[in-house]
């Protein structure tokens, strides 16, 4: 990266087309005005003499309102063709212009080597701004179902959210803690959680935190590399993997789960039913198992204790195989993680009660 140099060995080879893109900085930040990432280098790295680039910005992801573009030569532009020689660079920033509105705008830059012998690179830059009801963290190793599944569904119940794509950043409790709710999904990714992610939940979860928790793999992740703290923050234990069946079934009188049977496979879900966890409330913790693949298998686990409210599902929400069920799941989940009608978007409910002094004194 530094002196560009290429040493070979035995079973390698260098190209004639090739290409190494490498951004400079963050792809992921909190912004409230116009914001330029680092400077994105595109180099040509084979052995032809010439390499003639397509670079294009899509914004089709862009909220109403937003724009971005990017700068090459002082120019700004959203698409452009370059030709560079053997070991050349083009160097560019983005921009990203939020609306007014709050929530998450992405942005992806695209490098197409005309010469087709090389495969395309895509690079996201994200921007977040902040007010939105909901965020969810999309920790699913690039599927996109913050966007596709998780986004949809909480739109359909009047709620604003926004989108941390975990894979571009690490996330910290400064992040969470605006939020009246946080969904934190992981889809099939089986490495889950790692310590920052855990203490940034822990200090969200503290300050009387309202989280929902998804993913495949997730809760076995949890348990082994850190079952006490999800036994202790989450109050779920996991139990086994389960492929028997693709049926989960609601709780009697749940305030969640009541009256559901909800289907896994097929639809318009997101088709990665895999093996789903089957978890199990912890004994003596408050917990609830509101969800079932069977009678002796759990699907999910609530548990309220203090203001915390923790919501964990041991299978991928986004694998739910009709959208009004997702709609229906969703609508009950956050009703019963935000219970107040006078939480506001971006809020939570003070953990202190406070009576100040009336102003003017005297008051009229």
């Amino acid at each position: 990266d530094v002196d560009r140099e290429i040493y070979n060995a035995g079973s390698t080879m260098v190209t004639p087309y090739t290409m190494d893109v490498a951004v400079d900085g963050v792809q992921q930040v909190e912004i409230v005005a116009p914001y330029t990432f680092g400077e994105t280098t595109i180099t040509h790295l084979g052995t032809a003499e010439e390499n003639i680039l397509d670079i294009s910005l899509d914004n089709s992801a862009l909220p109403v309102g937003w724009d971005a573009y990017f700068t090459m030569g002082g120019m700004d532009m959203t698409s452009t063709t370059v030709t560079l020689s053997q070991y050349e660079e083009a160097n560019l920033t983005v921009t990203l212009v939020p609306g007014v509105d709050s929530g998450t705008g992405r942005a992806v830059l695209n490098v197409h080597s005309q010469s087709g012998a090389v495969d395309d690179v895509s690079v996201p830059f994200v921007g977040l701004v902040g007010g939105a009801d909901i965020l969810v963290v999309s920790d699913d190793g690039g599927a996109g179902y913050a966007y596709s599944y998780f986004g949809p569904a909480i739109g359909a119940n009047a709620k604003s959210f926004a989108v941390w794509e975990r894979a571009l950043a690490p996330i910290t409790a400064t992040t969470l803690a605006p939020y009246a709710a946080v969904i934190w999904q992981t889809g099939n990714k089986v490495t889950g959680l790692d310590q920052a992610d855990r203490d940034a939940i822990t200090a969200y979860v503290n300050d009387s935190g309202k989280l929902f928790l998804s993913g495949e793999h997730l809760v076995s992740q949890i348990f082994s590399d850190a079952g006490a703290w999800g036994q202790f923050y989450l109050r779920v234990s996991y139990r086994s993997a389960e492929m028997g069946t693709s049926t989960v079934t609601g709780l009697d009188g749940d305030p969640i789960s009541h009256g559901m049977v909800l289907d896994l496979l097929g639809g318009d879900g997101a088709g990665n039913y895999d093996d789903p966890d089957v978890v199990e409330a912890v004994n003596g913790g408050g917990g609830i198992t509101c969800f079932s693949y069977d009678e002796d298998s759990g699907a999910g686990v609530r548990v309220e204790y203090g203001t915390t409210r923790v919501l964990t599902l041991g299978f991928g929400f986004e694998s739910i195989n009709a959208v009004a069920d997702r709609e229906d799941l969703m609508q009950k989940a956050l009703s019963w993680l935000i219970p107040s009608s006078d939480v506001g978007p971006g809020s939570k409910l003070p953990s202190v009660a406070v009576l100040n002094q009336n102003a003017p004194n005297p008051f009229n």
